[in-house]
């Protein structure tokens, strides 16, 4: 071992902070994923629960090992902490189904007092639904990207802690916005990806490609604080902008680009009939899901915005649930006990005992509206 990487080894200390709160969100995950997978273990796989745990892994490495000391001195490895905190961190992480396991893992007094009361905020789960909206996320993480690499904002982020931490913060969080328009998890309600989706990636790659570029052909440092503060290794400045800015290029575009070749092989396939009932078309499945919307909104309307015209929206994310459940023959407990879910674990509508605060007969003027209607679906 070199004596300028046992340098950075001996003045590497764990951030506690980081370390724990990564620590507990696994926790939390863990004991949520084990709660629902009693009912959802079709949905609820190992496969999700190890990709959550990776994705948590991958983001103590990018931030809290000593892989960050390295980031200090080399441009290289700096770029590969953006990369993993804007592509493999948050695809793990949306794969894994987060909100609902997160929220069941919550002791029942957080979810009583603080997660349940923050959810039934209107204004709240209006900023939320504006956020991942295409548009917002894609302008969110693209200019948080360009506006981190500007070597003012750059080199003040390697020179202050928590500068540095903010910047981490910021591209973790734009980039879990814009992943989300791409798997939407669940319970958020499923759109399936368009061409329009496949411009979305497009624009993305080529606002990476342009920077990438600039920084690969640029004949100067762009940086310079790797000029007053030369790595300990004897990589010239100019050649790690290039290594660094080539890697960030190369594993980027794939970031984009795998994505999109697998939307657009999706799209260009034929559509296989899975119903197991007779065949629903578009027209009849608009339909069906409509009259969903208006019994979620008329008979059951758990937190009281039947009346509020702009809260028509409210419950469209479980539409796509409910209407699944008919289609699979689901009997009217089942649904009835999804309804419940929704309002004590997802919305904390529960009273000191951990009850439903909705009264009973809303749940089942509800589900006895919808199982009349799944009798149109045959």
């Amino acid at each position: 071992m070199s004596p300028a990487v046992r340098a950075i080894f001996a003045d590497y200390s764990p951030p506690i902070g980081i370390t724990l709160a990564i620590l507990l969100t696994a926790a939390l995950y863990l004991r949520g994923w084990l709660a629902i997978r009693r009912t959802r273990p079709a949905q609820f796989t190992a496969e999700r629960l190890a990709c959550f745990l990776s994705g948590l892994a991958l983001l103590w490495i990018a931030t809290a090992s000593p892989l960050d000391g390295f980031a200090d001195t080399l441009l290289t490895v700096h770029m590969v902490e953006h990369l993993l905190l804007m592509s493999a961190i948050p695809m793990l992480l949306l794969y894994a189904l987060p909100v609902v396991p997160l929220l069941r893992g919550l002791p029942a007094p957080i979810t009583r007092t603080v997660a349940g009361p923050l959810l039934r905020l209107r204004a709240l789960r209006s900023l939320a639904h504006w956020l991942v909206t295409p548009a917002i996320a894609w302008l969110a993480m693209n200019v948080a990207y360009l506006a981190w690499h500007a070597p003012a904002a750059y080199d003040l982020a390697l020179e202050n802690e928590g500068i540095h931490a903010a910047e981490h913060l910021c591209f973790l969080f734009t980039s879990l916005l814009f992943w989300w328009v791409i798997f939407r998890p669940w319970p958020a309600e499923k759109r399936p990806n368009d061409w329009g989706i496949l411009l979305y990636l497009a624009l993305a790659d080529i606002v990476m490609t342009m920077l990438s570029g600039f920084l690969t052909f640029c004949d100067r440092p762009v940086y310079p604080y790797y000029v007053a503060h030369p790595n300990p290794f004897g990589l010239p400045v100019l050649t790690d902008q290039v290594l660094g800015a080539v890697l960030m290029w190369v594993l980027g575009s794939f970031a984009y680009l795998i994505p999109a070749m697998v939307i657009t092989v999706r799209l260009l396939s034929p559509v296989r009939n899975t119903v197991s009932m007779s065949a629903i078309d578009k027209d009849r499945s608009r339909e069906i899901r409509a009259e969903i919307r208006r019994v979620l909104m008329s008979k059951w309307d758990p937190i009281g915005v039947a009346d509020e015209p702009m809260a028509a929206d409210e419950y469209d994310s479980y539409i796509g649930d409910v209407f699944e459940l008919l289609k699979s023959n689901a009997s009217s407990s089942r649904i009835g006990n999804y309804l419940r879910e929704i309002e004590t674990v997802r919305m904390g509508l529960t009273d000191a005992h951990g009850q439903p605060l909705v009264p009973a007969d809303h749940r089942e003027e509800a589900v006895a509206a919808l199982m009349q209607l799944r009798a149109s679906l045959y």
